[in-house]
């Protein structure tokens, strides 16, 4: 699917930039799906999930003001748009 052209412009070229239209959100599986999925995700996610422990612990984080997210539900519940975060070093 990563490589099809029917999916992807240029399917062999490296364009971070495809990746910046909504419109192209779930055409790539970081670690495929069903019984073919990469042997690594459950390590992977194992790995995010350490690092944001270590800046959550490392990292006071903050919002400049209060402000409500909105939320839409696409596949995820996801904000519409990004809170503004500043992180300060935990003392």
């Amino acid at each position: 699917m990563g490589r099809n052209p029917a999916v992807f412009l240029s399917p062999e070229q490296y364009h971070p930039e495809r990746w910046l239209d909504s419109r192209q959100s779930f055409r790539h599986l970081a670690f495929g799906f069903g019984v073919r999925q990469c042997l690594g995700r459950r390590l992977a996610e194992v790995e995010m999930l350490l690092f944001l422990h270590h800046v959550l612990k490392s990292f006071h984080v903050e919002t400049p003001h209060r402000e409500d997210v909105s939320l839409s539900y696409r596949f995820v519940l996801m904000p519409t748009s990004l809170p503004l975060l500043t992180f300060r070093p935990a003392r």
